[in-house]
């Protein structure tokens, strides 16, 4: 077999990029990690000026608190482990040694203990302030994904991140060499009263997927997805049924966006300009970047359920706590999981449609128990959110249902073919989302991409379902300004025959890869191809790029638009990371040009895989860390051009 190694991937061959993986986490840790099955995740900055050579940044190979966008524990910049111990027991807090949990500062998923609370018959009430809080919560502390859309002012300065357990993180980012922690903000555990602490199962009218995963995290907070609006504000969703939070920055965070994030302030209007940055449209901000060394800032601790651990109060999880931000509004979401937030401005108002997981609840409005779907509330105001709608889902677990993620254009946005189509369209909105998540070995499967009319977001009215009989479903992008969606699936080898069709894609661990279609007419979707990375393709080549053969599947794509003319592709989800960037053009056009393959859009070639790439590059931690989000930031430093990509793991 040929292995293809371009010279990009000499970023991992290179003596000064493997002093710097292994300085991330001594080597010792990832092997402990490793053998524990699990992997500290986290955030990084590359920078991907030279698409040919992609750079992990870092201002001091030496310090791992410069070579990620991290704070561990939550409140260092060390990577804690338990000396004195053997090899096999020098984890962080892993299988091999869950008893010296307070001993370490990063937890891993699903396996995590709970410290016990204390005896008082042993030894008197502690003061509750230690750095093993998050231990503490029996869940996923780690990164998960970043803000996605390019909302100025806060492209290219902050860098915002969900930390499950760890709630949501800002970076300041205007000096990339020098990232420092700013801003956080931590919600309090289990608002709505679904799943109580002390018990597996969650409160009334609440109930949760039956995995051990998630019914082990109910009892806490995970603040899964992170988003931002136009005019500044931050929503963040709750995969433990906790609900949405909107925040807004304050203190060092807010002045850091030059006080131009003071546009919350201000009501929706018909005359405030509407967005024209993707997916909106294609106009990117310009990052612009320095070498200002700013004091690296220590958060604060959060603020604990029990300050002093005693026989009366023993619950050690940290309390809604908040540094540089503050809790503008809140809603429960009917106690839903919820994966995705999104918030568009609708005329004169401002509409969320927040994307869940599997799971039923009660509606408020109907009082019916429903599966979970997708609720829309009006946040205009966002102090004062009003829940308009809910949109049931398919049933089945956590892996088979769900609608995880919604994107929104604007009839008036998308392109039209004829005068006839634009007056159909005029006035209209339209809500794409994924329709399940994945339905294992069935064939065929039972996902798909469903399109509502969104106009009146209170009734909304299904058009349409753009691709039947999928399997794993998740995160799509949605041009509004071109129409293009790249939907993430996988399709079923005995699905109907129908446009689009092309079982036999090859992948390892997330079964999924991206298929392309012009939705510039919401109701008549236009199939234009298949893509993932080189060795998914059915007839398998000889080139292998990344970590694993088959490559392991694609999370969510990132489109920068016509005018940046780049895709940025994280494929591994949680392990096996690489990060493919593709020529936009050439990879709408390809299959198309005279010299195409006669099947190339559901079964191209290998050249025609490798056309559109111009970079590829695997995360630190090699197998351990995977490609949940890639976000790109365009820039320019000292009047030449730096262009930076934010890539998030998930824990």
């Amino acid at each position: 077999m040929r292995v293809l190694r371009p010279s990009l991937s000499g970023v991992l061959r290179s003596p000064a990029v493997l002093l710097l993986l292994t300085s991330i986490v001594p080597v010792s840790v990832l092997a402990q990690e490793c053998t524990a099955g699990n992997a500290p995740h986290g955030a990084w900055l590359y920078d991907v000026t030279d698409e040919a050579h992609p750079r992990l940044i870092s201002e001091d190979p030496a310090d791992p608190a410069r070579t990620r966008l991290n704070v561990p524990d939550g409140f260092n910049y060390t990577w804690d482990t338990i000396s004195g111990q053997s090899p096999s027991q020098d984890t962080h807090c892993g299988i091999a040694n869950p008893a010296h949990c307070r001993d370490a500062g990063v937890y891993p998923p699903s396996l995590t203990p709970q410290d016990p609370p204390p005896d008082p018959n042993v030894q008197p009430p502690l003061p509750n302030v230690g750095k093993n809080s998050f231990c503490n919560q029996g869940g996923r502390f780690g990164a998960h994904s970043s803000t996605e859309l390019f909302y100025p002012p806060y492209y290219g300065k902050l860098a915002i991140v969900s930390w499950f357990v760890g709630g949501v993180r800002v970076f300041d980012i205007r000096n990339p060499d020098a990232a420092r922690p700013i801003a956080y903000f931590i919600p309090a555990p289990n608002d709505t009263g679904c799943g109580p602490r002390g018990g597996p199962s969650p409160g009334p009218g609440c109930t949760f997927a039956n995995t051990g995963r998630d019914n082990h995290m109910v009892n806490t907070i995970h603040t899964n997805n992170v988003e931002l609006d136009d005019r500044g504000y931050i929503y963040i969703a709750d995969r433990a049924g906790t609900g949405m939070h909107i925040l807004r920055l304050t203190g060092e965070a807010r002045r850091a966006v030059s006080g131009d994030a003071g546009r919350s302030e201000q009501e929706a209007s018909d005359g405030h300009p509407l967005p024209d940055y993707p997916p909106y449209g294609s106009h990117v901000p310009t990052a612009h970047f320095d070498h200002t060394v700013r004091p690296q800032l220590i958060p604060p601790p959060p603020k604990m359920m029990c300050p002093v651990l005693s026989a009366s109060c023993t619950d050690v999880r940290p309390a809604q706590s908040a540094w540089n931000m503050e809790l503008v509004g809140y809603d429960t979401l009917d106690g839903r999981s919820t994966y995705q937030p999104l918030v568009v401005r609708q005329g004169n108002r401002y509409i969320a449609y927040m994307a869940h997981h599997a799971g039923t609840a009660i509606n408020r409005l109907t009082l019916a128990s429903e599966t979970n779907g997708t609720s829309i509330l009006d946040v205009t105001y966002s102090a004062h959110p009003v829940y308009l709608a809910h949109i049931p889902g398919p049933g089945g677990s956590l892996d088979a249902a769900g609608n995880q993620m919604a994107h929104v254009c604007s009839g008036d946005i998308l392109p039209s073919n004829t005068p006839a189509e634009a007056a159909r369209k005029h006035s209209h909105y339209y809500l794409l989302r994924s329709n399940g998540n994945s339905s294992g070995s069935a064939n065929p499967g039972a996902e798909s991409h469903q399109i509502f009319d969104v106009t009146d977001p209170a009734h909304p009215v299904l058009l349409t379902t753009v691709a039947p009989q999928l399997t794993n479903t998740h995160k799509n992008w949605w041009e509004c300004d071109t129409g293009i969606a790249f939907l993430v699936a996988n399709d079923s080898s005995l699905a109907s025959p129908r446009p689009g069709l092309a079982p036999g894609w090859h992948q390892s661990g997330s079964n999924q890869h991206v298929k392309i279609y012009n939705l510039h007419d919401p109701a008549n979707p236009e199939y234009i191809r298949d893509f993932g990375f080189v060795g998914q393709q059915p007839n398998v080549g000889d080139a292998v790029e990344g970590l694993v053969s088959p490559p392991t599947g694609i999370h969510g794509p990132i489109s920068a638009g016509k005018e940046k003319n780049r895709v940025y592709l994280p494929y591994g989800v949680g392990s096996n990371a690489v990060v493919e960037i593709v020529d936009r053009e050439e990879l709408l056009t390809g299959c198309t040009a005279a010299d195409a393959s006669a099947h190339c859009a559901t079964s191209p070639t290998q050249q025609e895989m490798l056309a559109p790439q111009t970079g590829w590059f695997t995360l630190p931690g090699l197998t351990l860390q995977g490609g949940h989000t890639s976000f790109p930031i365009f820039g320019e430093e000292d009047g030449k051009p730096r262009n930076l990509l934010l890539v998030v793991s998930e824990d």
